[in-house]
């Protein structure tokens, strides 16, 4: 229209005189075209989940749903409802807030049971904020019920409703969402939940587990022999205290663990030792080659059967009475060497 004017006449202002002649013209009112839509309003960001919720309701083939949506975690709650009233909405909000606890702020569009008395005498009495908003405002729950709509229409008609909002809701929170790019099963309850396609990713413990059998191969070898002492076993003690003796003599009084025992050395001096610092001491071990005790000295010495104690032949195989009686005062005789003819007390 003004380019129309202009071809034929001109004068000063007739832009603006054009427009508001339009402006003013009922006729032009009726077919004028729909203006460009106000800036987007951005919601800030919960930085906790459960912070501000978006409510809203939903139809689909008939059936309404009630969706609930948590601003941080994009965490959708879905529910199946008979009624659309008041009172069954905070039935199901009351359910909700018993698992989740109760949230900061809950915004909802002008519909008839977020505006009733009831519905908001609830919230002010659990200290809940309510915002009400237009529904094109209410984004965040626009945006997620024509998502629930979509996924809910392609999947099979086999099932309830329970049983079909039950896989959108599996489906739709073990997929990151584009704005977060986290699932909200992540953000919410911060761990991945277990899916189908969890199989297709390695197992963390499998992972580990190859590893420390592959690090045990490597330091062990393919054929790995264990290192295990007995019970008052002669040993030698690696000496790592300084000193010319490389080993020293040493009788094991306590098995701590697998590989860890108590030992006593000389002094009397009780060590626990791996056994990495422990070789047996088979000078002073018996073998096979060695007579067993008299009887009389077993009879009075019991201990020296019960550790495997011997005594070797050679003219000093007969014991006087004299060393008989000692040795019966005393009871810590565990073992008897071959080496040096004699009988050697330790002390337990």
């Amino acid at each position: 229209m003004k380019a129309l004017a202009r071809s034929f006449l001109w004068w000063p202002g007739i832009d603006p005189d054009i427009e508001e002649r339009v402006r003013l013209c009922d006729v032009c009112t009726q077919v004028h075209h729909s203006f460009k839509a106000v800036p987007l309003l951005l919601w800030p960001w919960s930085t906790e989940p459960w912070q501000r919720i978006h409510v809203d309701y939903a139809e689909v083939k008939g059936q309404q749903f009630l969706l609930v949506v948590d601003s941080h975690s994009k965490w959708m709650e879905v529910f199946p409802m008979r009624s659309t009233t008041a009172d069954a909405t905070i039935e199901v909000l009351r359910a909700l807030f018993s698992r989740y606890g109760l949230p900061l702020e809950v915004v909802s569009d002008n519909g008839p049971q977020f505006v009733a008395r009831e519905f908001q005498t609830f919230l002010k009495m659990n200290c809940i904020k309510q915002t009400l908003y237009d529904p094109s405002t209410n984004g965040l729950a626009e945006r997620h019920v024509q998502t629930f709509k979509r996924m809910y229409r392609v999947c099979p008609d086999k099932g309830s409703p329970q049983h079909k909002v039950a896989n959108v809701l599996f489906r739709y929170r073990n997929t990151p969402h584009s704005t977060t790019d986290k699932t909200p099963a992540q953000l919410s309850l911060k761990r991945e939940p277990r899916t189908h396609l969890s199989l297709v990713k390695p197992s963390l413990q499998r992972h580990v587990e190859k590893k420390q059998v592959m690090s045990k191969l490597y330091r062990d070898g393919l054929h790995p022999r264990g290192r295990i002492f007995d019970l008052y076993q002669p040993v030698r003690v690696k000496n790592t205290r300084g000193g010319k003796e490389k080993w020293i003599a040493g009788t094991i009084v306590v098995v701590k663990g697998p590989e860890t025992y108590l030992v006593r050395v000389l002094g009397n001096d009780h060590r626990f030792v791996h056994a990495n610092h422990l070789i047996p001491d088979d000078a002073r071990g018996l073998g096979s080659h060695v007579e067993k005790v008299a009887p009389d000295v077993l009879k009075k010495n019991p201990s020296l059967d019960l550790q495997g104690a011997s005594l070797s032949p050679g003219a000093n195989s007969q014991i006087p009475s004299k060393d008989n009686s000692e040795l019966s005062r005393k009871s810590d005789v565990i073992a008897v060497p071959t080496v040096e003819n004699d009988i050697e007390i330790r002390k337990q």
